[in-house]
């Protein structure tokens, strides 16, 4: 078995775990809250700086990232790699910092675009819970870094693990703090986690990224992520619209919707996920090395590999979705 197969299998397990213990923290959920104004505003306060970060950073911060950071690791410059690793967390730090205190500050604006259908008592809650989870902007988006720090360096355990975690995190909060704190102690679970997610991978990063800051190497990543910036947010409208909706329908349907797309979401993140997360950084490495036939390869295979194994999972959520829900919750 190759060394990709085998990580590949072995993301593919994380998430089986990751996925289950997501299960298990949804039925926890759905036992202490089931399809309430409670759950809705927390749903809206987690939302929240997911979109933020999505809307700026999200995936065009790792897809300008990687193949920059791998294209010195292929030439054997480790110490320019370093460099621009070490820029770009600098940078990021510094941008979330000032993001998170705006957003804080225009929490109320946030929450009335996001959930305008919100009663008055719904919405002051979800105002206080969007406040307490901002903070999770900043370890989020450094944990997107250091994840493609150490992907790049065909590192895959520590970030394979972070949405366990986040998971357990969640889990553990909810079963200690829920009885004494109610809603606020998934807010603390959650912003619990992002640190922890972090947390894990700094000692290995640290032993690859030494701390330094110049601007003069990170001229191909703006020139890559600038445009990714105006184009990959507009898939984040679609959660946008369809919380602006779900909230105008009366309390619990947010509840009700965001249950759905965690059972939507296993397959992307069972299969999809891990290979990609796998193939980006060998592709980047590949066309770097100008080996267009290695390119190639490890892009039929994760394509050929994502739609014999996405489609019986999907077949098997459109014919079995109401006894699974049911089941479940």
């Amino acid at each position: 078995m190759s060394g990709l197969k085998r990580v590949g299998l072995v993301l593919i397990l994380f998430a089986i775990i990751s996925k289950s213990l997501g299960i298990l923290r949804e039925v926890l959920i759905a036992y202490y809250f089931g399809t309430s104004a409670q759950l809705d505003g927390y749903i809206i306060g987690m939302n929240i700086p997911l979109l933020v970060m999505n809307l700026i950073a999200g995936e065009a911060l790792v897809a300008s990232f990687i193949p920059i950071f791998s294209g010195f690791l292929a030439n054997g410059d480790e110490r320019n790699a370093s460099g621009f690793g070490s820029t770009i967390i600098t940078l990021t730090s510094l941008v979330f910092l000032v993001i998170t205190f705006f957003s804080f500050l225009f929490a109320p604006f946030l929450v009335k675009i996001t959930a305008p259908g919100f009663s008055e008592a719904t919405y002051q809650l979800a105002i206080r819970l969007t406040r307490i989870m901002l903070f999770s902007m900043i370890f989020f988006s450094l944990s997107s870094i250091f994840r493609s720090i150490l992907n790049s360096y065909q590192s895959f355990t520590l970030p394979g693990l972070q949405q366990t975690v986040l998971n357990l995190s969640i889990i553990l909060m909810a079963i200690i703090g829920i009885p004494f704190f109610g809603i606020y102690a998934l807010a603390w679970g959650f912003l619990l986690g992002s640190f922890i997610q972090l947390l894990i991978q700094i000692p290995s990063v640290a032993k690859k990224i030494r701390y330094g800051f110049s601007l003069s190497k990170t001229g191909g990543f703006f020139s890559s992520f600038l445009p990714l910036l105006l184009v990959i947010p507009i898939g984040q409208l679609n959660i946008i619209v369809t919380k602006i909706i779900a909230s105008m329908l009366g309390e619990g349907n947010i509840s009700a919707l965001g249950y759905s797309e965690k059972m939507m979401e296993i397959a992307s993140n069972l299969l999809a996920v891990p290979i990609s997360t796998v193939i980006f950084p060998s592709l980047s490495l590949s066309f770097h090395k100008q080996d267009l036939e290695g390119f190639a390869h490890h892009l039929k295979k994760g394509i050929n590999v994502l739609f014999f194994a996405t489609l019986p999972i999907t077949l098997f959520f459109l014919f079995f979705s109401y006894p699974m829900i049911e089941i479940l919750f």
